[in-house]
């Protein structure tokens, strides 16, 4: 039994002592960390008034510079760009502001005089360049920027006269030891300064803290990733808390500032509570054997009569009782080891036939269970899988899956949102899991009630909530995002989303491009029809020019005659007058001959310079009328080429359309021309067969189309490039042609006359179909004609 009591001494101690001793190391555990914390906390103080010490020298060093500025002297010399003048006064203002150096720059940005008193061309980089020409441009700029003399405030303002930039002055105050001994004073942290991978200035008194090896690994760390890190170490054989931040302008690191506030006073608290806990250990150990070995004594006395009747019992002796008087459960044991004993043989047979019965269900229970398992290995591998299928849908989806609660006392959070909210809202899904105010500053301010407002509704009447966006970022950064959720209320009265958003940037870019393009689409759209309508009368004029010689020679040939009817009336009143045959009448006679003639020539002239002005506006007129007009006008022509043109109007044939029958004329011009070179040109045609131009006008079966047919004889055109004789400048001529006649007649018809022009080739030659709509006014103009 020596060993049962041990035993039970060995199992009751570690209940003991176990809870005592977590007790004491969450004490030690808890007032430690609160000792880290209290010491973090004075550290990441001292950084943000170091910051907001920042910000206000900057704003002090602004003024400074705005002031010295606005001075009427300083105004004066960079206006006139005297540098002498400028390099006697800067040191005098660089003394009075306690500055690290000071620049003047003229208006296109070079440097004037400023560093070590001369114009040195190191000044004019790009750097300062950009930074110059962006303040002549916009507004003065302070920040903490990184200068040829090292890290510092750098202030530009711009030297103004009556409201316009004529130059920009440069203001520099370095990162030195002063002042930062002037910050170390107020804030009660040390700082090292870094330009880059060196130290610039330092407040410790041990130099070599800053080759550390911890201190530039962290710093590294911090650089590589631009932001700031705080962490507990030993520097120089001293405990510090110490504050890595990267110096930043715009998106570029200029450099870095390390804070670190003595830690030696935390670590002796720590040591201090760490020996003071030791004797309250040494104490709970020796309390907790002293009560763990009587408490087994008293316990196994009683085990001890049990032992010996449970020895009796396995030996199979039945008429043993244990003798045990007592209250406790070790008596409520012996009382059932005596009823046991009595029970025992009884139930020994029937325990024979359960164990049979049992085994038989455990077996088939056995089988159960193994396919149980088996399909719910198979059921949790289908799980995993549907998981990694929504969580790669929740990864790849162009926007952010997401869960949003309101609770009840209306704070809010973001239980769950997909990688790709860090892309939209620029923040880390883990860093609104609890408090969602992060994505809500972002709202654009313009949004940000009507946001509000569209959630509290959606939350009270649990409908689907749908919204478009603004969110405006630190850097100046507007993009658009759209949000869709459907609500759901919760146990404890809260309400959670579970919804989708993307960004729409682009689109809302797109719909507003299109909004302007609507707006000027009518505009451009008269612009260019008005463009191509005068580029299509010049080319008309084009090719009427390009057939100006021979009208002429047609002019000449048709004068011809009249021409020398009058010379022979000249003629004739001579020999009168010799054969003293010239009276009155005879006078009369050979004016009024001579008249006649001259009116010819006058209408001949009339007639060519009615077909070269173009037609200002749509008229209806008789499209046979129209036809005949031009024949008589250059029917000569056809005549001397042995080419008879003959037209043909089918019955009851409506002639009249709207159009220009100038250009109309053109067009007709242009296709007989082209016949009656083509069969001139054909070889193939016999000499004795006389060439043919059929002209047919006639309506279509509903008599709303005119359709004007011209047919030739010339041998037709080669298949090859029948579908391009309408493309421009295209000449099957050579250089005799231009390749704007086809291209401009098809132009007329469809573009101008709402028309059609089409070829084909017929047995002997090809055929030119012009359709035109038929006129609505043609019966008001033909009872006019009447």
């Amino acid at each position: 039994m020596k060993k049962l009591q041990n035993r039970i001494l060995v199992n009751f101690l570690p209940l003991t002592i176990i809870p005592a001793l977590i007790i004491i190391i969450v004490c030690v555990t808890l007032m430690e960390r609160q000792i880290a914390e209290t010491f973090g906390l004075m550290l990441r103080n001292g950084i943000r008034g170091v910051d907001e010490e920042f910000d206000f020298m900057e704003h002090r060093f602004l003024d400074n510079a705005r002031s010295i500025a606005e001075s009427e002297d300083i105004v004066a010399m960079t206006e006139r760009q005297d540098n002498k003048a400028l390099l006697d006064e800067l040191p005098r203002i660089q003394t009075l502001l306690g500055a690290s150096s000071i620049r003047v720059y003229n208006h296109e940005g070079l440097a004037l005089a400023g560093g070590n008193y001369r114009v040195p061309t190191e000044y004019n980089n790009d750097i300062s360049k950009k930074i110059v020409t962006q303040v002549l441009r916009e507004k003065d700029i302070c920040a903490v920027m990184k200068t040829n003399k090292g890290v510092g405030f750098d202030s530009f303002v711009q030297i103004r006269v009556k409201g316009n930039p004529v130059g920009v002055l440069e203001v520099i105050k370095l990162l030195d030891y002063d002042l930062l001994s002037q910050m170390k004073a107020e804030f009660g942290t040390d700082m090292i300064v870094y330009n880059g991978e060196h130290p610039q200035a330092i407040t410790m008194t041990n130099a070599s803290i800053m080759t550390d090896p911890n201190l530039i690994a962290m710093i590294g760390s911090a650089n590589t990733n631009q932001r700031e890190l705080t962490m507990e170490m030993v520097l120089g054989g001293l405990v510090y808390y110490v504050g890595v931040k990267p110096i930043m302008y715009e998106t570029e690191q200029i450099g870095t500032l390390v804070f670190a506030a003595s830690g030696e006073k935390a670590y002796r608290e720590r040591m201090i509570l760490k020996i003071a806990v030791l004797p309250s250990i040494a104490i709970l150990l020796l309390t907790a054997i002293y009560m763990s070995r009587r408490v087994s004594l008293k316990v196994v006395q009683p085990i001890k009569t049990l032992c010996k009747v449970t020895q009796e019992i396995s030996e199979g002796s039945r008429s043993v009782t244990a003798d045990i008087k007592s209250d406790d459960e070790v008596g409520v044991l012996a009382d059932s080891f005596n009823k046991m004993i009595k029970e025992l043989r009884m139930h020994q047979n029937h325990l024979n036939v359960l164990v049979e019965e049992k085994t038989r269900e455990l077996i088939e229970t056995n089988k159960d269970l193994l396919n149980e398992m088996i399909a719910r290995k198979k059921a949790q591998s289908q799980n995993e899988l549907t998981l990694n299928l929504l969580q790669n849908i929740a990864d790849n989806v162009p926007g952010a899956i997401y869960q949003f609660r309101l609770h009840k006392n209306g704070s809010s959070c973001f239980p769950y949102a997909s990688a790709a909210f860090r892309e939209i809202f620029r923040v880390d899904p883990n860093e609104v899991r609890e408090d969602a105010s992060v994505v809500f500053s972002v709202i654009h301010p313009d949004d940000y009630d009507g946001v509000i407002a569209s959630v509290n509704k959606s939350a009270q009447d649990l409908t689907h909530w749908h919204h478009e966006i603004r969110l405006l970022f630190d850097d100046g950064t507007m993009r658009w995002v759209l949000a869709s959720s459907k609500p759901q209320k919760e146990a404890d009265n809260s309400v959670i989303w579970h919804g989708f958003i993307t960004d729409i940037t682009e689109r809302k870019h797109m719909e507003e491009e299109l909004v302007e393009l609507n707006r000027t689409l009518e505009q451009r759209i008269t612009q260019e029809t008005d463009k191509r309508l005068i580029h299509e009368q010049i080319l008309i004029q084009q090719s009427k020019m390009a057939a100006m010689g021979e009208m002429i020679g047609l002019i000449a040939h048709q004068w011809r005659q009249p021409l020398n009817a009058i010379g022979l009336n000249v003629q004739d009143i001579k020999d009168s007058y010799n054969f003293g045959e010239l009276n009155e009448n005879t006078i009369e006679q050979i004016v009024s001959t001579t008249m006649n003639q001259i009116f010819f020539m006058s209408k001949t002239i009339d007639d060519f310079r009615d077909f070269f002005k173009p037609s200002k506006k749509k008229l209806v007129f008789d499209v046979r009328k129209t036809i005949e007009e031009l024949l008589s006008m250059f029917m000569q022509v056809f005549s001397k080429s042995n080419i008879d043109v003959l037209i043909n109007t089918a019955p009851d044939t409506l002639p009249f359309t709207e159009g220009y029958p100038n250009e109309f004329k053109q067009v007709l011009l242009n296709i007989l021309n082209n016949a009656k070179d083509a069969i001139n040109s054909d070889g193939s045609t016999p000499i004795q067969i006389r060439g043919q131009i059929e002209l047919t006008i006639e309506n279509n079966e509903v008599k709303d189309k005119i359709i004007i047919s011209i047919r030739d004889n010339g041998g037709g055109i080669p298949a090859h490039i029948i579908d391009k004789i309408f493309e421009p400048y295209y000449s099957t001529k050579g250089r005799e042609g231009t390749g704007l006649g086809l291209y401009m007649s098809k132009t007329i018809v469809e573009t101008n006359m709402g028309g059609t022009l089409t070829v084909r080739n017929t047995d002997n030659g090809a055929e030119f179909v012009i359709s035109l709509e038929a006129s609505a006014q043609q019966d008001a103009l033909s009872q006019a004609d009447l």
